[in-house]
This record gives structure tokens, C-alpha cells and sequence, in this order.
């Protein structure tokens, strides 16, 4: 009787770990099974009888369940990771044939951007001196930078840091500048209107405003300058 009580207890608490461990992986059904198995056995191991027990039998069945559960578990969370090993793989391909991707359309673009712009106005207003005003109406009317706006939340996914900054610096530059061209066009208008008005009725009023016009158009083309070579250089 204590004889059959040690080893029953024994093989009780084995069972029980072997239960709890093999619980832990989650969506396995062979592990899940094979824990079951272990459960099941607990509990006849705990209905046995004293008298009469093959103890070779129920050590031989205890040892396969045993040895079952734990082989079923190991395949399975090696064939589990293999398989996470292999979809995160795929995941950061994806991911950096992504990232190239978005780098070359952007280069691109910024290529064609400023392409059209220096030949557009940019190589006029490099030779154009810069304490006369810069009496030049540039339209503006498209959307110059469709990708990287359409792009704008993937840009923080750019993996070089130092590589973001300049992309995020390049693009804030050359909408800065196409501000300063809408503001010089401003002045533009108000400085041809002033000076239709002089040209119709030369009062003192009226030349008076074309003169003021005319200064705050010079005052604004260092400004403009400015802002052209940050975005050419």
C-alpha cells in the first residue's frame, strides 16, 4: 500500500507538470491532445487499486504518454517557429522592397520638380539682381509633390534616420519656396494694378502707391533669393 502511494503520488506530480507545460503552447492540437493524454492518465493513476497493479504496465504506458506528449510538443513549436521565422522574413522583404521603392519614386520626383522649375523661373531669378524687384508672375497652380504627399505617413518607416531628415528638409524647403512665389506674386499684382492706375490718372495718390508698391516688391526679392538657393543648393 505505501509502496503503490509513493509512486502513484510520484507519478502524479510528473503528470501534473508535464500537464501545465505542454498547456502553455497555444493552437497546438497535437500538444493539446498529448496533454489531455497526460490529464486522463492522472486521473487512473489516481483510481487505481492498491492490490493487484502491473506496475511495468502502467510505468511502460506512463513512459509513451510521457514521452509522446513531450516529442509531439517539441515538433510542434519547432515546426511553429519555423514557420514565424519564415512569415517575419517575408514581412522585412516586403518591407525593404517597399522602403526602395518609395526612395526611388521620390528621388524621381524631386529630380522632375526641380528640373521644371529651373527652366521654368529658377535660372531666372539666379541672375537677377537682387536689389531690383523681381517683377515676375509665376503661376502655380498643380500639386508639385503627389507622392510624397500621398506618401506622407510612410515617410517615419524610412529606416536611415539621417537619410528621413533630408527627404522631410527637402520637401519643407521647396513648399517654403513655393509660398515665397505665391507672396511675390501677390506683390506683383499689386504692383502692375498701381501701376495701371498711375498710367490712367498720374495723381499724387496714385503715384504714390505705385512707389510704395514697387518698394515692398525690391524689399521682398532678397528674400525670395534666399529661399531659391536653400532649396538649389
Amino acid at each position: 500500500m505505501d509502496e503503490f502511494q509513493a509512486v502513484a503520488s510520484q507519478a502524479i506530480q510528473v503528470t501534473s507538470v508535464a500537464s501545465q507545460a505542454l498547456a502553455v503552447v497555444p493552437a497546438a492540437e497535437t500538444v493539446s491532445k498529448a496533454a489531455q493524454a497526460v490529464s486522463n492518465l492522472q486521473v487512473d493513476i489516481q483510481s487505481m487499486p492498491s492490490e493487484g497493479v502491473d506496475w511495468m504496465g502502467v510505468a511502460i504506458n506512463f513512459s509513451a504518454v510521457i514521452i509522446g506528449a513531450i516529442v509531439g510538443g517539441i515538433a510542434t513549436l519547432m515546426q511553429a517557429r519555423r514557420s514565424f521565422e519564415h512569415q517575419q522574413s517575408l514581412l522585412k522583404q516586403q518591407a525593404l522592397n517597399s522602403e526602395t521603392s518609395l526612395l526611388e519614386a521620390l528621388k524621381s520626383e524631386l529630380k522632375a520638380v526641380s528640373k521644371q522649375y529651373m527652366e521654368s523661373i529658377g535660372d531666372e531669378l539666379d541672375k537677377h539682381p537682387e536689389s531690383e524687384p523681381f517683377n515676375f508672375y509665376f503661376p502655380l497652380y498643380s500639386s508639385y509633390f503627389s507622392i510624397f504627399d500621398s506618401n506622407a505617413t510612410t515617410i517615419g518607416l524610412v529606416r536611415n534616420g539621417n537619410l528621413r531628415d533630408k527627404i522631410i528638409t527637402a520637401y519643407s524647403a521647396g513648399k517654403g519656396l513655393i509660398d515665397s512665389y505665391q507672396h511675390n506674386n501677390m506683390l506683383v499684382q499689386r504692383y502692375d494694378d498701381a501701376a495701371k492706375r498711375k498710367a490712367a490718372s498720374p495723381r499724387t495718390d496714385n503715384d504714390s502707391m505705385y512707389r510704395q508698391t514697387q518698394k515692398q516688391l525690391a524689399n521682398y526679392c532678397p528674400m525670395l533669393k534666399k529661399v531659391h538657393y536653400v532649396v538649389v543648393q
